[in-house]
C-alpha cells in the first residue's frame, strides 16, 4: 500500500521557477525504488530536473524559413552493481525548440522527467550524465547510491521516501507529482512525503508515525 504523510509545509503562492529559490546546480536528480508488477525485480525511478540554460540554442537550419532555434541534449542513466557491472541503462534524447534566442533575463521552465529502470535485488551506483550536443558541455556524476530490496520481503518493508505534491482530489487521487528537486524542497512549499509499505500478511494492522527533524 501507499502512505502519504500530511503536508510538510504550506504557502499561499507556488513558484515553479525562481532563481533566488532554486539550487545553484543547473541539474538535480533523485532515485527511489518502488514495487512493480514483476515479482522478480523492483523499479528504480530516477526523477530529474534540468535548467534549460544548461543547453546552447542554435538556428535550426532544417526549418523551412530557418527562424526557429533548437538545442540538442542527451541524458544517460545507468545502474552499476557492486561488481562494477551495468544491469540497466537508458539513453533519452532531449530536443528543445524556441522561436527566439534566450536572453539573460529569461527564466524558462525547467526540463523535467523520469527514467524507470528494472533492478534485481542489490545495491547500485547511479551513473547520471547529461550532454549538450551543440556546445560540448557535459555533466556526469557517479557518486549516488540506491538499494533495490527483495520484491517479496519476508518482513515489513518501507520504501524510500519521496517528496511530492498533494494529489488533486476528485480528479486523479492515485496520481502523485514528485517535488523533483534532488530530494530537497523549497522553503514554505506545499507537499507531503510518499512511501510504499509492504505487509507480509493481509491480516496485519498498519500504523505509521513519522516526524521531521533538523
Amino acid at each position: 500500500c501507499m502512505f502519504l504523510g500530511t503536508p510538510a509545509a504550506y504557502s499561499q503562492n507556488h513558484f515553479e521557477q525562481s532563481e533566488s529559490r532554486s539550487p545553484s546546480s543547473p541539474i538535480s536528480y533523485e532515485a527511489v525504488a518502488l514495487f512493480n508488477a514483476d515479482s522478480s525485480t523492483m523499479t528504480v525511478n530516477v526523477h530529474y530536473r534540468i535548467v534549460q540554460n544548461f543547453f546552447i540554442f542554435v538556428r535550426n537550419e532544417r526549418a523551412p524559413q530557418r527562424t526557429d532555434y533548437v538545442a540538442r541534449g542527451e541524458l544517460l542513466v545507468e545502474l552499476v552493481n557492486e561488481q562494477k557491472i551495468s544491469v540497466a541503462r537508458q539513453i533519452v534524447q532531449l530536443p528543445l525548440t524556441r522561436t527566439t534566442l534566450p536572453k539573460e533575463s529569461d527564466r524558462p521552465i525547467n526540463l523535467q522527467g523520469v527514467v524507470s529502470l528494472p533492478a534485481p535485488p542489490g545495491k547500485y551506483t547511479i551513473v547520471f550524465s547529461v550532454d549538450d550536443r551543440e556546445s560540448g558541455r557535459s555533466f556526469i556524476e557517479k557518486t549516488r547510491k540506491v538499494a533495490s530490496p527483495d520484491p517479496k520481503p519476508a518482513a515489513l518493508y518501507v520504501s524510500d521516501l519521496m517528496m511530492c505534491r498533494q494529489p488533486v482530489l476528485g480528479k486523479q487521487p492515485q496520481l502523485f507529482v514528485p517535488m523533483n528537486r534532488g530530494g530537497n524542497v523549497l522553503f514554505a512549499d506545499a507537499g507531503g512525503l510518499l512511501t510504499e509499505v509492504f505487509l507480509p500478511s493481509a491480516l496485519d494492522t498498519l500504523r505509521l508515525t513519522w516526524k521531521l527533524t533538523g
